[in-house]
């Protein structure tokens, strides 16, 4: 699995393609002109997209899912919990930059569910503390978690949103800790990481202190 990355928007979003071998294609959270670098990239290599994977419905992440869904016609997956800002955007409290086309999910996920599409499959994990509906999914074979907004090199996402839950986000990166040492991590925002590199997770008691 070929891993392309797009970095937009003033809150410097990551958008990331995943590209396998028969040219088929998934996108994950799809923020400012994403849409406009990608498309010419996915119809440049001839490549089919199937899937548009939201790890959360924070506005710098699905700003442009309407477009890839209107071009390209691929299937939208996001947590129930988070739907209703993908579907109204705004809806969760949070100011919108621009105004942003809401569009209706495809399949709605639940933690410890495999997604299985062509040869992509990945576990979805809920990871709630950002966003209520928040989830990392975790390509298992390839060792590989894209984590949204919840982990982060270094640090964790934003607990101080309207939609932000701060012992469920403890609760969140503790089961990120869980996988296993080597795990590359992709996160929403900065640079990738791994498991084994973030040795923070193990002293949350500290960072979570009442």
């Amino acid at each position: 699995m070929n891993i392309e990355v797009f970095t937009g928007g003033p809150f410097d979003t990551n958008t990331y393609l995943l590209i396998n071998e028969q040219h088929e294609a998934l996108v994950i959270d799809p923020t400012f002109e994403s849409f406009d670098y990608l498309s010419y990239e996915i119809k440049e290599k001839n490549l089919n997209l199937l899937g548009i994977l939201i790890t959360h419905s924070h506005f710098d992440h699905i700003i442009d899912v309407a477009a890839f869904k209107k071009e390209f016609g691929s299937k939208i997956y996001i947590h129930p919990l988070d739907q209703g800002n993908l579907i109204h955007p705004g809806s969760d409290r949070l100011p919108c930059l621009e105004t942003i086309k809401g569009v209706k999910p495809d399949h709605l996920v639940e933690d410890g569910m495999v997604i299985q599409i062509s040869d992509f499959k990945c576990l979805v994990l809920h990871t709630p503390g950002h966003s209520f509906g928040s989830v990392c999914f975790y390509f298992k074979d390839e060792a590989k978690l894209f984590s949204g907004d919840t982990l982060f090199r270094g640090t964790y996402g934003n607990i101080s949103f309207p939609t932000s839950e701060p012992l469920k986000m403890k609760a969140s990166l503790k089961k990120l800790s869980m996988l296993p040492k080597e795990t590359s991590v992709f996160p929403g925002h900065g640079d990738p990481t791994t498991i084994e590199q973030e040795t923070w997770l193990n002293q949350l008691d500290e960072y979570f202190k009442n």
